[in-house]
């Protein structure tokens, strides 16, 4: 999902920002990722955009309510997809989903707290694959 993006090319002109912004209902927040040694053109084609859609969904879930909250963090886990971190390690990422999906109707606000730490943790994840890349 792309939805709203911008870029900004930082004056020296070998880092771009890409700027995504996400709304539910009236609430909207915005999300980067920063492109180091990078170009215009390789950020408009670059993999990072779903990165910049998953921290504006954190993002707008701290400023939404509770179901609300809990859907904009269920959107940042889809746009940031399944590819976020390295196929090694422990990630108990999964679990959280797991329960936060299990408990949102009966617990709309521990289902977002449980969805926003999954989300986090898995924007780490995703930061870390990709070193230098993307900050």
């Amino acid at each position: 999902m792309r939805g709203d993006v911008s870029y900004r090319v930082t004056p020296v002109g070998d880092t771009v920002v890409i700027l995504a912004v996400r709304a539910l209902g009236e609430t909207a927040a915005a999300g980067d990722a920063v492109l180091p040694r990078s170009t215009l053109a390789l950020a408009e084609a670059s993999p990072h955009h779903a990165l910049a859609g998953a921290r504006a969904w954190l993002a707008l879930s701290l400023r939404a309510h509770d179901a609300d909250a809990y859907e904009a963090c269920r959107r940042g886990v889809a746009e940031l997809g399944a590819d976020y971190g390295e196929r090694r390690g422990f990630d108990d990422t999964t679990t959280l989903v797991d329960l936060a999906t299990a408990s949102a109707v009966s617990n709309p606000r521990g289902a977002a707290a449980e969805l926003q730490k999954a989300l986090r943790a898995r924007i780490a994840m995703y930061v870390r694959r990709y070193g230098g890349a993307v900050e």
